[in-house]
């Protein structure tokens, strides 16, 4: 058990070199990764050394990648479903997972006993007791009210982020649309093929990309705050479903210079120890930040 820690850690360490070197590296031993099948023929001892090296097997990814990694999730999701479906069948819509798994071993019938096991023996995903996935278990079970709050809200005018007088240029609208919707697309498609193996560096292989689409989008018009004020109505009219962390990664920074010509202050929670507000254990307060005074590099920096 030692010695494959040792391997872990080693194969681990040798994948982060990988970015750096740009070349492959050795992986780590296929005895690590592979499912050691149990044939007729084998003795006894060689049954038990099988049986050891698949409950110790890392060719899964822990729970709580699912929030990394899109593939694993819809994965995960497709799986849960199916089980249910396939509990129920079985044995009538009494039971549900939540039920099966919160139910002690003692107090399940045999049938049940063998589904719960075929549950964690098939699982797409390592649900061990480790930190992160306690952690993303604790979340998942806060209900934070958002669709609540987010269907009570007024709903958000968008033109505040844009220039004063912003006029929308129907040629570079249209290209810019266009150009925004075929890297999203290519992205979806390489996290199809990529997420079903090890990502070594998925914040770099962000970088590259959305430096890629900021390349992009200088060739068509060379003034952020031109693109900027397109891509806002893009990704808050017509293209909603887009993830907004593109448009605030590639020009948040322009934006914050719209806002200021607009409003001279916002309210924003920090830390406080005497705060009235908690969340996950700590106190917050919301404090009016007056934008003029805000350091340039600290947005540059909260925006990264």
């Amino acid at each position: 058990m030692i010695n494959r820690v040792k391997a872990g850690c080693a194969a681990q360490s040798r994948q982060i070199d990988k970015t750096k070197i740009g070349q492959n590296v050795k992986e780590l031993a296929t005895v690590c990764r592979n499912f050691q099948h149990i044939e007729d023929t084998d003795d006894e001892a060689t049954v038990e050394r099988k049986k050891f090296l698949n409950s110790i097997l890392a060719d899964k990814k822990p729970y709580f990648f699912r929030y990394k990694y899109t593939q694993t999730d819809k994965e995960l999701k497709h799986y849960l479903k199916k089980r249910e479906e396939k509990l129920k069948n079985k044995f009538g819509n009494a039971w549900n997972l939540e039920r099966l798994l919160s139910t002690p071993e003692e107090e399940l019938t045999d049938e049940l006993k063998e589904f719960k096991k075929q549950y964690y023996d098939f699982l797409p995903v390592v649900d061990s007791d480790c930190v992160m996935n306690k952690i993303s278990h604790y979340i998942e079970s806060i209900d934070f009210e958002i669709k609540k709050r987010v269907r009570s809200s007024d709903v958000f005018d968008y033109r505040i982020l844009q220039s004063e007088n912003f006029m929308i240029n129907k040629k570079i609208y249209e290209q810019i649309y266009y150009t925004v919707e075929e890297h999203i697309k290519n992205w979806q498609i390489k996290r199809k093929v990529t997420d079903t193996k090890t990502i070594q560096d998925g914040n770099n292989e962000k970088v590259i990309a959305y430096s890629a689409l900021k390349e992009a989008l200088e060739q068509i018009c060379p003034n952020d705050e031109i693109v900027a004020n397109h891509m806002i109505t893009l990704f808050y009219e017509d293209k909603p479903s887009y993830n907004k962390g593109i448009l605030w990664e590639l020009y948040g920074r322009q934006i914050f210079e719209n806002l200021k010509t607009k409003v001279n202050s916002c309210y924003f929670p920090k830390k406080n120890p005497n705060g009235t507000l908690e969340f996950l254990y700590e106190n917050y307060s919301i404090e009016k930040v007056d934008l003029n005074k805000v350091e340039a590099e600290n947005i540059d920096r909260d925006l990264q």
